[in-house]
């Protein structure tokens, strides 16, 4: 998966997998990239069944739990969206400046391997493939990276930030009634027991798992 736009070199990774790996499948997730869908679609009639491939999705959770491994770039919402569904991830590159540190906290917290080449990338999938142990111990590692409430957690402290300035700024005495009660209201709807649970890890059997990605 590259994200939303299809980025970090899919095509060439997805086909060195199909290539090197005969008892592999891959799913690959284009997003909006149609250019890359063309392309991947001609590769999967080659493919002999084994390349799935979509757009942009609405359901990333469901892909992302039915993966043994998850490929992709160290993107925040790739890292962020993986690890609260408990997914191993391997990381193929990232963007200079604001994604630089990502694979580095991900390997470093032994939720993933870092695997910038095409021939790296299929020696870590065999190697795991051949490791049950070592792709279980990544995946509890990812799944205590996730922070799936961690939208709505900002988003409450920014209500509360808000309304603690709103109280500052009102004359005494005027409104502060109607003020806490918005207040808690808008908190209300935001609380943890509302977050999306989309995301939230499952168990899963690992022995059964349809594909690897």
């Amino acid at each position: 998966m590259g994200g939303a736009e299809g980025s970090g070199g899919i095509y060439r990774r997805a086909a060195a997998i199909l290539r090197e790996l005969d008892d592999v499948d891959v799913a690959v997730i284009c997003g909006r990239n149609r250019r890359l869908r063309r392309r991947m679609n001609r590769l999967a009639a080659r493919g002999e069944g084994r390349l799935t491939i979509r757009g942009f999705v609405g359901n990333m959770a469901d892909w992302l739990r039915c993966a043994d491994i998850v490929v992709g770039k160290a993107g925040p919402g790739t890292i962020a969206e993986a690890t609260c569904c408990a997914a191993p991830l391997v990381l193929t590159s990232y963007l200079p400046g604001q994604e630089e540190g990502n694979a580095g906290f991900v390997v470093s917290a032994g939720a993933g391997r870092y695997a910038p080449g095409r021939r790296d990338l299929v020696d870590e999938i065999s190697c795991l493939r051949r490791n049950p142990a070592a792709l279980a111990a990544m995946r509890a590692a990812s799944a205590g990276l996730s922070r799936p409430a961690a939208a709505a957690d900002i988003a409450r402290v920014l209500a509360g930030l808000a309304a603690q300035r709103t109280e500052e700024h009102r004359p005494a005495g005027e409104g502060r009634e109607a003020t806490s009660s918005r207040g808690q209201y808008l908190l209300g709807a935001l609380s943890g027991d509302q977050a999306d649970r989309r995301y939230r890890p499952q168990q899963r059997d690992l022995g059964t798992a349809p594909a690897d990605r």
